[in-house]
Parts: structure tokens; C-alpha cells; sequence
């Protein structure tokens, strides 16, 4: 499980790394009238990767070893393996029992011997139709199945007495036997009222599974049960000192007030960059995007532009997961950018609004979000399809060249999609 090691802004801090920090927040505080939305980042982990295991033994091996140093370098901070990682890949006896227990252990060793986190791929509603342990009364009906070359998934509910009791000490299970440091959690979740508004077969009964008990209010923005059942995980998890990293599809999200998950993964089958930036900007922390390769791109570094300024970074695969090798080193490269200005102890200000940091307005189009702790980042976004320049207030430099010579007055000249970081000179 993680360590309880106490990030540096409360154990290492100088006096004078903590006066520069209350600086540049009261800049912020005091400059930034309106912003979309403000958050003190906290247990962020933004390099995430999705790790295909090699072979069906799960026993590490030099090339895992290498893999594995070389996403350390690069700056990845958690892995998840996907869901081939136990036994029969859906399902087993017990469910979530790897093939070679041992073997995984030893995987989860190598992986926390790089400095690494790792999660494995679960579901609460997901379940193989055709495993013995199956049981029909706990799904919607099999016309809403997902069913692919090598899997047929039921969508069990969440409403499900018999369901809980099978798959809720199967999750908690994985975590107490292997000694994963959280969960991936892929839902699999129909929500009620879409399954009565989708097809004739339920419109005139109220469950959507056969062993339900109706005990929570239901509809398009509430999801009772699901919430229930993703907020007793969570405890759980947390308890253990544990992530969870939560996806159900498209740009959609749990509509609950209660604290369901530490990372959402979004993007699933989406094709439009621009719907996925719009819909989830606001999502709460922390979101990982999911790109598409069918998205039709402006710019090389659209993935980006679409997704730092609003405290998100898109997740990175390796070539066994479908990630080539121009996707990785963009990735290398904005992820070194990105990480020291989300470092424990940030404030951030998103998509700012009425403010005393620039000298002229900012152009139509253009979103700038300010990230504050020990320096002061300005993350400065063209989204129109012109050129255009932007007058900060004060002495800022690129990060990407931090001896460049700052000058008041800076003007910042961004192409048309494009995206820069530059960071106030101290």
C-alpha cells in the first residue's frame, strides 16, 4: 500500500520557500477578481499510464524492469494494469484471483521498487454473462450487454442485493491479498432512468434488474445507488491509504455529492477534442483525459492545449497499449513542464475572468489559468484560429527557457492552437 511519506511542502519547506509561496498566492488572491473555479492541489499524481502486462504467468522481467525505470524517468508517478491481469481475465473462482498470485507479487514489488503506484482494473458493474458465477437476477436485460470478440458483459446493477454481495468482497479482497496501492474502477454502469428512456422493455415496471431494492431516489442527475455503493468502496480504499481511479464512459460522470473517486478517467469513444474540453473543464479534480486518435487534430500539441489549463493531463500508454512513439515524447515534454507547477501546495485559478495580471484584455478565445506555490505560472491558452498577443503585468520567462532575459511590459505572441507556460521571474 502507499507510504505515508509527508510531501515536501510541509516537511522540507525553508522559511523562504513558504515566503515565496504566501507571496505569490497574495498575488493571485489579490489580482484574480473572477476564474472559473480555484483548487489547492493536493495528492496529485498527474503522469498516469496504462500498462499492458507480457504473457499470462504475470512474472516480472527485464524488460519490465527497463519499461518500468524508463516511465520513472519520464515522469509517470502511477501505473494500471488492465484487465487481463487474473484469472480468465472476467471472472474465475474467486472472482479477481490472478493466475499466479506470487508472480503478481512480485510485478507489484518491481513496480513500487521504481518509486512507481499501481492499480489494478476492476468493476462494480461489469460482469462476464457467461461465468459460472453469474447470476441473471443481478443485470439489466441482456439486450444492453456489451459483447465483444472476447467478452459478453452484463451491466449488473448497482441496486442489486445479490450483486454487492459477490463483487464489493471480491474488490476489497484484491486490495488486502496482493498489495495494490488502489483500484481502477471501469463502471460498466447504466443508469436507470437511460435504460427506461432507451427501450420499450422497462417502461412499465421500476426496477431495471430482477434482484433490486429500490431504496435511493434515481433519474438523470442522481444516481442513488451507484454513489452508494462507489462511496463504500472509497472509504475503503482510503482507509488502506489507497488511490481510486474511477471511468465510466464518454464525458459522463456520477452525479452525487459524496466522495466517489481521486482520479477521473473520461474520454472513452469520444471523437470531438473540442466536446470533450468543453463538457469536463469543470469536472472536479482530479480528470484524466483519454484522446482519440480519430480526434482531427489542429496542432501536434491539441492534447495539451485541451486539457493543462484546466488541471488535467491526458494519460500516457505504452507501444503495447497503443501509444506510438511521437505520442510519448509529446508527452515527456509537456509532462516536464507540467509537473512542477502542480507540485503539492498549489493554488490554481482556472480559466481566469476579470483580473489585474494583464495590461490589455485578453483576446476572444484565449483561457489562462495561474498555478502559485513557490513560482508563479502562468498557463496561457489560444484556442481561435488567429494569432494573438497577450500583455502580462509583470516579468515572466518560458519555462521552456528559463535564462531568457524577462522585460516588464511582456508581450506573449501565441500561433493560432497553441498553448505556452511561463513562469514569473523571481
Amino acid at each position: 500500500m502507499p507510504s505515508a511519506k509527508t510531501p515536501a511542502v510541509l516537511s522540507q519547506y525553508t522559511a523562504a520557500d513558504h515566503r515565496r509561496r504566501l507571496e505569490n498566492i497574495g498575488v493571485c488572491e489579490r489580482g484574480i477578481r473572477s476564474c472559473m473555479r480555484r483548487h489547492l492541489v493536493t495528492s496529485y499524481l498527474p503522469g498516469q499510464c496504462v500498462y499492458g502486462l507480457k504473457g499470462s504467468n504475470l512474472e516480472p522481467s527485464e524488460q519490465d524492469d527497463r519499461a518500468l525505470a524508463r516511465l520513472a524517468k519520464h515522469g509517470i508517478g502511477l501505473i494500471q494494469i488492465w484487465s487481463r491481469w487474473w484469472h480468465n481475465c472476467w471472472g474465475g473462482d474467486p472472482m479477481y484471483q490472478a493466475a499466479n498470485p506470487e508472480g503478481l507479487r512480485r510485478f507489484i514489488d518491481l513496480v513500487h521498487s521504481h518509486g512507481l503506484k499501481i492499480i489494478p482494473y476492476t468493476s462494480t458493474n461489469f460482469f462476464e454473462r457467461t461465468d459460472p458465477n453469474f447470476r441473471p437476477a443481478w443485470a439489466t436485460h441482456q439486450e444492453y450487454d456489451l459483447v465483444e470478440s472476447d467478452y459478453h458483459l452484463a451491466h449488473c446493477s448497482p441496486a442489486s442485493p445479490g450483486w454487492r454481495a459477490h463483487v464489493l468482497a471480491a474488490t476489497i479482497r484484491v486490495l488486502d491479498d496482493y498489495g495494490f496501492d488502489g483500484l481502477y474502477n471501469d463502471m460498466g454502469y447504466h443508469r436507470p432512468s437511460d435504460i427506461v428512456r432507451w427501450g420499450k422493455y422497462y417502461l412499465q415496471q421500476p426496477k431495471v434488474a430482477e434482484d433490486e431494492v429500490l431504496a435511493f431516489a434515481e433519474g438523470p442527475t442522481c444516481d442513488g445507488a451507484a454513489a452508494d455503493m462507489l462511496a463504500l468502496i472509497y472509504a475503503e480504499v482510503k482507509r488502506r491509504g489507497g488511490i481510486y481511479k474511477l471511468h465510466k464512459e464518454g464525458v459522463d460522470r456520477i452525479h452525487t455529492g459524496l466522495e466517489v473517486y481521486d482520479y477521473l478517467w473520461v474520454g472513452e469513444a469520444v471523437t470531438d477534442v473540442e466536446f470533450l474540453r468543453r463538457t469536463t473543464k469543470n469536472y472536479e479534480p482530479y480528470v484524466i483525459p483519454e484522446f482519440s486518435r480519430n480526434f482531427r487534430l489542429k496542432s501536434e500539441d491539441e492534447l495539451y492545449l485541451n486539457s493543462i489549463p484546466y488541471l488535467q493531463f491526458p494519460v500516457f500508454r505504452t507501444a503495447q497499449t497503443g501509444g506510438t512513439l511521437e505520442d510519448q515524447r509529446l508527452h515527456a515534454a509537456w509532462l516536464k513542464q507540467y509537473l512542477p507547477m502542480v507540485e503539492e501546495g498549489t493554488w490554481a485559478w482556472l480559466d481566469i475572468g476579470d483580473s489585474d495580471l494583464f495590461l490589455t484584455p485578453l483576446p476572444k478565445d484565449v483561457v489562462v489559468s495561474a498555478f502559485a506555490n513557490r513560482g508563479l505560472y502562468l498557463v496561457l491558452a489560444n484556442f481561435g484560429l488567429a494569432p494573438v498577443e497577450i500583455v502580462t503585468r509583470d516579468e515572466y520567462v518560458p519555462v521552456l527557457r528559463p535564462a531568457a532575459q524577462p522585460a516588464k511590459r511582456t508581450i506573449w505572441k501565441l500561433p493560432r492552437r497553441s498553448l505556452q507556460i511561463v513562469r514569473k521571474a523571481v
